[in-house]
């Protein structure tokens, strides 16, 4: 999995104040590490764009990904309770694939809330 990486600014080149293996890991640090309203801590996902061109990025407040998690968690334990997701994996990584699970189910809710419509100009939603 790659790193997840910390830092001042909304700026690549600011100065890291964390680089971690886990989402969960590097959401902690925000949290624990944010103090007034005007500080501001970037937490980025420097992955290689697969496609040539430009590399966007879209922010989102530490508040509004704790509330899409939240569902993303529940969306989690009803898939688990029908499926086995979790249950299916042995005892010692259920937590890091509940936790990755959650992880990729938060991203694709706020990547189908961007962009709004698909190609086919139907409506994505969960």
């Amino acid at each position: 999995m790659p790193d997840f990486v910390v830092t001042e600014t909304p700026r690549r080149h600011s100065r890291t104040l964390l680089q971690a293996d886990g989402l969960a890991l590097a959401l902690d640090f925000v949290e624990r590490h944010v103090g007034s309203p005007s500080t501001r801590l970037v937490l980025w996902w420097p992955d290689v764009p697969s496609d040539p061109g430009p590399d966007v990025m879209v922010a989102v407040p530490l508040r509004l990904y704790q509330k899409v998690e939240t569902l993303a968690d529940e969306l989690v334990e009803a898939w688990d309770r029908s499926w086995l997701l979790i249950d299916s994996t042995p005892a010692s990584q259920r937590e890091a694939v509940r936790g990755d699970l959650v992880g990729a189910v938060v991203i694709a809710m706020i990547s189908a809330a961007v962009t709004g419509l698909d190609e086919a100009g139907d409506h994505v939603g969960i």
